[in-house]
């Protein structure tokens, strides 16, 4: 971001990944919550973990990143930063799957999941 950027939003983030299984295949799938900076990230992970998996099922979706979010006054991301109650960093990727939500809805990222095969389909 550019020292003469105006900020517009700032806020925290949790990055989420869940598999979306269709028959034999699973596909990874990212999903995002923002919150202002007062909340602490555990206490938003442990509501989403709460939650009825984002209404999709079956899936089983869990924390992977998470961090600070700006937005510039021009619309621009930047991300970065670190969760400390989740001991979760900030990735590269966020800023991107965050701008691609209202198109591609998470999908089509590699798995960042642990443990998780690199032969995943991806969409």
């Amino acid at each position: 971001m550019s020292s003469g950027s105006r900020v517009a939003l700032a806020m925290k983030y949790v990055m989420w990944e869940g598999s979306l299984v269709s028959g034999d295949e699973s596909s990874p799938v990212f999903n995002f919550m923002l919150f202002p900076e007062c909340v602490v990230h555990s206490e938003v992970a442990q509501r989403m973990q709460a939650s009825e998996c984002f209404g999709r099922h079956p899936c089983e979706f869990e924390p992977v990143s998470a961090g600070f979010l700006i937005v510039d006054g021009d619309g621009r991301i930047a991300i970065g930063g670190r969760s400390e109650s989740l001991k979760l960093d900030s990735h590269p990727d966020d800023a991107r799957i965050i701008e691609s939500m209202g198109y591609a809805h998470g999908m089509g990222f590699p798995s960042r999941k642990k443990g998780a095969s690199s032969d995943a389909k991806k969409t």
